[in-house]
Formats: structure tokens, C-alpha cells, sequence
């Protein structure tokens, strides 16, 4: 304390030692996921909740187009437009499955020249993934392109077509995880996509607080981030780039 005239204080629970040797307590900061040395903005408690939710409805104006059609729309472009696709589905009824089925089938459908072999669900899962794709290759010899609903599948998919010999086929998956962006970065698999858990999980947990508060509920359908403006599809050109600022698993690692 001799030495250190000024001192800063980072806590969620701050003790009465800290309490009694600050001047000033700044109660909201405002800090990109997983950005290193991003802009913080600092701001008092009052009102956060408020202001997180104004955030999300500003991203819902401008009409931001899910995660499924950037990452999707993306690998057709790769394909020059024309191929067969397969696609590895989530769980049946749940919720996330069917909105990223529905977004790749919407993508897709502007590319006539592209059509879905199979469609067929994997349960979000490594194991399945790789089953699953291994049984459709046998009836499916000719196919240019495999898009998992989420990393897991996307990466079991990846491991049949390389115990098939298939290796320039494209595969591409949703959530940015390790796993995912290690393979990216090996060449191995096209793209995945930041979708970025820990800031969604904060979100949904803003809004629990905020209908606690005063029975405030969401209008609709909100949009969590990252969106298409923050450039989410990580493929072999931006991968470095992810893996040094922006990844989300090193928040919690």
C-alpha cells in the first residue's frame, strides 16, 4: 500500500477491506466476450438490465438474420453454388434444432443447384454424428458437403468421411467450440460458427432478473449475439483471429 498509491479492485463479491479502500465502486462493466483489450464501458447498477435489453431490441429492429443462414450461405458459395448436401440434425422438438434446420433449409433454397441428399437427425452428438453419416455415405457416394446443427455432430460427420476416404468434402458446423476450431484450424473441417453460449446464457439470465423484477417479458423472439454483423463464420482465414480474441470457451475455460 506504501508503495502503490492507487489501486483498482476487480470483484463480483468485493470484501469490506476493498469496500473501505475505495473511493468509487463501479457496479456495471460493460466487457465484450472473450475480446482481449476491448473498449469497457463502465456505468452504476441502476438500470442495466434496461439497458442490455434496449441492445438486443436495436439488433431486432435492424432484422439481423439468424446464425444458420450466414454460416450456410457461406459454404454454398464455396460450392460454386451446385452440390449435394447432407444435413445432421438436432433433437426432434427442440427448439434450437428446429430453428438451425429450418434456417439451413431456407439458405439453401436459394441455390437450386444445391440439393439436400438427406436430412436426418443426430441428437447433437459425436458418436451419432459419425454413425449416422457413415450409414447415409453407403446410399450417398456423391456428396460435396455436410452441415452438422451443431460442432458435435458436425465433427462426428468429419470423422466418417475420413474412415470413408472422403476428404474434400466440405463440413461445417454451429457453436465455435475447441473441438471445432481446432479443426478449422487443421484444414480438416471448412467453418463453424461463434455462437457464443456464454453471451446468449447472460442474456437469458438478464431477462429472468428483469421479469423477476417487475414481470417484464420478452417481446418475441430476441436475438442473442454475435450476429451476422460481427462477422461470427469462422473459417480458415479468420480462425487465428477467434482463437486469439474472441473465443468464448476462453471466458470459461
Amino acid at each position: 500500500e506504501k508503495k502503490a498509491k492507487q489501486k483498482i479492485f476487480v470483484s463480483a463479491t468485493p470484501a469490506e477491506y476493498e469496500k473501505e479502500h475505495s473511493c468509487d465502486i463501479a457496479e456495471q462493466i460493460i466487457r465484450p466476450t472473450g475480446l482481449l483489450d476491448p473498449n469497457i464501458i463502465v456505468k452504476p447498477i441502476d438500470g442495466q438490465i434496461e439497458d442490455l435489453i434496449n441492445n438486443i431490441n436495436e439488433v431486432v429492429a435492424k432484422k439481423e438474420r439468424v446464425l444458420v443462414t450466414t454460416l450456410t450461405k457461406k459454404m454454398a458459395e464455396e460450392l460454386g453454388g451446385k452440390g449435394n448436401i447432407i444435413i445432421l440434425e438436432g433433437p426432434p422438438g427442440a427448439a434450437n434444432a428446429i430453428e438451425r434446420l429450418e434456417g439451413i433449409k431456407e439458405a439453401l433454397a436459394e441455390y437450386p443447384d444445391i440439393e439436400i441428399v438427406a436430412s436426418q437427425t443426430a441428437n447433437f452428438k459425436r458418436t451419432e454424428g459419425m454413425s449416422v453419416t457413415e450409414n447415409l455415405l453407403q446410399k450417398y457416394t456423391d456428396v460435396q458437403g455436410i452441415i452438422g446443427c451443431n460442432d458435435e455432430s458436425a465433427l462426428g460427420g468429419l470423422q466418417a468421411l475420413k474412415a470413408a476416404g472422403m476428404t474434400d468434402v466440405l463440413v461445417a458446423g454451429f457453436d465455435g467450440s475447441i473441438d471445432a476450431t481446432n479443426a478449422v484450424e487443421s484444414g480438416e473441417m471448412f467453418a463453424t460458427y461463434n455462437t457464443d453460449p456464454y453471451g446468449s446464457g447472460y442474456i437469458a439470465c438478464a431477462y429472468a432478473v428483469k421479469y423477476l423484477n417487475d414481470g417484464t417479458e420478452p417481446e418475441g423472439k430476441f436475438i442473442p449475439f454475435p450476429t451476422a454483423s460481427n462477422d461470427p463464420v469462422i473459417t480458415k482465414d479468420t480462425v487465428a483471429d477467434y482463437k486469439e480474441n474472441v473465443a468464448w470457451w476462453k471466458v470459461v475455460q
